[in-house]
């Protein structure tokens, strides 16, 4: 699987609707050379590559996405794609799933696995990555919900791959992250840590694997409870990268509303 067949040139998100999926929050692959956020993949295979991994970054553990058949039981195809992460600490909320409404979402969960490139550096080391073999050793990734009306925010952590009690340890198949205990939210975000660190970073590659991230219906945002007869001060923009603007920015914005009796409101919208 080629790059230039998983991911769009200068596109920062991908639309599935409600869900609103970061791609290149970055702004651009630099010609291909560079990309980070969320992409769309399909691969069976799962194989060891160890002399051409970015050729080859794309693949998971479990050699297919899941499909469901018609009595609600899931299986890997190879058929079917999956969303692959990959996380730089150098782009702010590169790896984000927010919603192209103005609803706050329960979510339930989502299925989570490792890349075959992450797998294989934390199990026999893909220089720079050493194989872990280190008392604690650990490769995560953290989920983070955040309601933006309330400001409330819910994290789960899910180790990806560690070395403990003398033994290593890793996903290789879709593992369910129950979410359900949460409150309702209107953003995801992504991030990755890694035991393994160098001069420029983590060593470990960033990669994740998920699928069928699972939301109850939405509900009405705290905004549609408010007295509408409040007098609007100032209006003001800020887009997924965390800047604002007097005017919207185009795509996803945060619409945050100041009113003259010192209450504000928070809303996202696409323009």
């Amino acid at each position: 699987m080629h790059t230039d067949s998983t991911y769009s040139e200068n596109v920062p998100y991908f639309e599935f609707p409600p869900f609103l999926v970061s791609h290149l929050m970055g702004g651009t692959s630099y010609g291909g050379y560079y990309w980070d956020g969320f992409t769309v993949c399909r691969s069976g295979d799962n194989a060891r590559h160890a002399d051409n991994w970015l050729g080859y970054q794309w693949t998971v553990m479990p050699a297919g996405g899941l499909q469901e058949d018609k009595d609600g039981n899931l299986s890997v195809s190879p058929d079917e794609p999956y969303l692959l992460g990959y996380y730089s600490s150098w782009t702010e909320k590169c790896n984000q799933i927010a919603f192209d409404n103005a609803m706050f979402y329960h979510p339930l969960g989502f299925y989570v696995t490792n890349t075959c490139y992450a797998y294989y550096s934390c199990a026999e080391g893909a220089s720079p990555a050493n194989a872990f073999t280190k008392e604690g050793d650990s490769f995560n990734l953290i989920v983070t919900g955040i309601n933006s009306a309330t400001q409330d925010q819910y994290t789960k952590t899910i180790e990806l791959a560690g070395y403990h009690n003398g033994a290593f340890t890793a996903l290789k198949d879709w593992t369910w992250v129950d979410l359900s205990e949460w409150g309702k939210v209107d953003e995801f975000v992504f991030t990755m840590t890694t035991t393994d660190m160098g001069d420029y970073g983590a060593n470990t590659p960033t990669y994740f694997g998920m699928t069928r991230l699972t939301v109850e219906e939405p509900s009405p945002t705290a905004i549609e409870e408010v007295n509408t007869t409040r007098e609007v001060a100032t209006v003001e923009y800020v887009d997924l990268m965390g800047r604002t603007s007097a005017q919207p920015h185009n795509g996803v914005n945060i619409v945050v509303t100041h009113y003259t009796d010192g209450t504000t409101s928070t809303t996202k919208v696409m323009q």
